[in-house]
């Protein structure tokens, strides 16, 4: 199964005590690996790291299956309203 949107931790501590918002993004390149990045709501804002988090999941989703699969979650956030 294809996770389509990234994924929103509501808070992260990190282990020096830093809390922070963001939305994840996990993929997998190959398989038994498994990697990750966010995109930080304190430094980008609500909706740009939304953005950054989609654009980035449609890109790796491009590379790993194909642009059938990235055109179809582009054409399903349109029909949300969701602008990327």
């Amino acid at each position: 199964m294809v996770q389509l949107l990234p994924s929103s931790a509501p808070l992260t501590v990190t282990p020096a005590g830093v809390v922070s918002e963001s939305y994840a993004v996990t993929w997998r390149p190959e398989p038994g690996m498994q990697k990750c990045t966010s995109f930080s709501i304190n430094k980008y804002g609500e909706e740009k790291a939304f953005k950054l988090a989609v654009a980035f999941r449609l890109k790796k989703l491009r590379e790993i299956h194909g642009g059938a699969v990235a055109r179809k979650l582009r054409g399903l956030l349109e029909e949300k309203g969701i602008a990327v």
